[in-house]
């Protein structure tokens, strides 16, 4: 095959992936709630089991949180426990609404004004359907701390 062949070849090939990666759900909606909350960045997502589940999600993010909030797509989810694990060693276990209907925000869960940096956030929740159904998707978005407040 020639050289313009694979060129033309890799360029579908590569306006294809870019399309499916703009176009992933979780991206597309965290996209969707940062246009319309700033200075909230997203800590990260996983996917619920239709049964009692426990998940602990690491915070890969080393900058400072003020407050957090959960995003809910696909499916209900019943939440049954939130734990948030601090750098320093501190847990912290706020009062969130028992259960959060797809596509909608929890509460915001307020850290401090000063921020907290996070080590990770256990889960004990559970996705409400049938099992061949699609599993719910939680995403966890916190506001930086800003010194001046600004974003």
């Amino acid at each position: 095959m020639s050289s313009l062949n694979k060129k033309l070849l890799s360029i579908p090939g590569f306006l294809l992936l870019l399309m499916v990666v703009a176009c992933h759900p979780s991206n597309y909606m965290f996209e969707q709630f940062a246009q319309e909350e700033k200075g909230w960045v997203l800590l990260g997502e996983k996917k619920v089991n239709h049964l009692h589940e426990k998940d602990i999600l690491k915070v890969k993010r080393t900058d400072k949180v003020t407050s957090l909030r959960l995003y809910i797509r696909d499916r209900n989810v019943t939440i049954n426990d939130l734990q948030i694990h601090l750098v320093n060693g501190d847990v912290l276990q706020p009062a969130i609404e028992k259960e959060v209907k797809r596509g909608e925000r929890s509460s915001i869960v307020e850290l401090a004004a000063d921020g907290r940096q996070l080590d990770y956030i256990v889960f004990r929740y559970r996705s409400k359907g049938a099992i061949f159904t699609k599993r719910g998707t939680v995403l966890i978005v916190g506001k930086t701390y800003t010194p001046n407040g600004t974003y």
